[in-house]
């Protein structure tokens, strides 16, 4: 909620976006319904969910253990070590460094033909959902998941099996809080970004600001 309370633009844009989105809502005057809110089709939402999981750490790392030899990087990595993936470092919230290409693997070679680029063009540690946007062939904009870099949930068979209740818990509340509230910046003492970090980020302060939305 912080975020979008810093980010006046990005969720006045989200706003109308939910607005254009479900019209009949708009023009009943009205909360839209859980069957709208599920079955709407709204490339910003989905944009701004899962840029709001990125930035907001929801889960800070993710730990592995090698299951045999192998090597990252050039790295070797001896079967059984266990491997802390840090999500709040270089290129997910944080600029990216130069990797000699010799050094990667085949396959991470090979996913660069279907992985997006858009951690080039933003800043990565920047609130920007439009870094998950692509133009469709009709000239519409469409969500990309490949676009970002997210693995809060991880990937994979050992993922996240929680993940697609998340999503909707999580789209049902960004859509009715920005649908009736507009998020206002907190003053500088309560608007801080201090947390928790356990199996997921806690954060300290839990404060919001609300007014009636523009």
């Amino acid at each position: 909620m912080k975020i979008l309370a810093n980010h006046q633009p990005e969720q006045n844009k989200l706003r109308a976006a939910l607005r254009t989105a479900m019209p009949l809502a708009v023009a009943e005057n009205r909360v839209p319904t859980a069957q709208e809110i599920m079955q709407m089709q709204c490339p910003y939402l989905e944009a701004s969910m899962e840029e709001l999981f990125r930035v907001s750490l929801t889960a800070p790392a993710c730990v592995r253990m090698a299951m045999r030899d192998t090597q990252i990087l050039g790295h070797h990595i001896p079967k059984g070590t266990i491997l802390f993936l840090v999500w709040n470092q270089a290129d997910y919230t944080q600029p990216g460094f130069v990797v000699d290409e010799g050094l990667r693997t085949e396959s991470a070679r090979a996913s660069e033909k279907r992985v997006g680029v858009a951690g080039d063009v933003f800043d990565s540690a920047a609130y920007v959902p439009d870094r998950w946007l692509v133009k469709g062939e009709d000239g519409k904009e469409v969500f990309d998941a490949t676009r970002g870099r997210n693995m809060i949930f991880s990937l994979g068979p050992r993922g996240c099996y929680g993940r697609r209740l998340a999503y909707v818990e999580f789209r049902m509340l960004v859509v009715l809080v920005v649908w009736n509230f507009q998020l206002r910046k907190l003053p500088v003492e309560l608007n801080t970004t201090k947390a928790y970090d356990k199996l997921t980020r806690q954060p300290q302060d839990c404060y919001v600001r609300l007014s009636e939305p523009v």
